[in-house]
Order: structure tokens, then sequence, then C-alpha cells
């Protein structure tokens, strides 16, 4: 359809570093929840950390769709 987009998705990253609880916070287009929220659900971090242990914590991120060149 040549749309470019954004979605902003906000999850948890656990103990492990595992993403849980993906959910679209706002997006330029419906069209592109589902894919933002896949992609993010498979991604992995490091852990964050208090007094060296691992802990869970809250983040954001924007996801940008484009069409390439």
């Amino acid at each position: 359809a040549g749309l470019s987009g954004d979605v902003l998705v906000d999850f948890v990253v656990d103990e492990t570093g595992h993403v849980s609880a993906p959910r679209v916070v706002e997006s330029s287009h419906p069209e592109f929840e589902e894919p933002a929220l896949r992609a993010v659900a498979k991604w992995v971090f490091e852990p964050g950390k208090k007094n060296g242990r691992p802990v869970r914590f809250r983040m954001q991120v924007p996801v940008t769709f484009r069409l390439a060149d």
C-alpha cells in the first residue's frame, strides 16, 4: 500500500531479559500494530539490575516502518 509509519510499543523486560506484556501505546496506522507487537515479543535484552540482582523493568520503544529505496 506504500505506507510508512510508527508504532509506540510499551512492554516489560523480565529478570531473564525477555519481553512480556507488549502493548501498543499509539500508532500512525493500525496495519502496523500487530507486526510491531510480534517483532518486539521476540526481542531479548540485558536484564535490569538493582543492587547487583536482575530486576524487571518497563520501557517504550518506537517501531518505524519505512519503504526501502
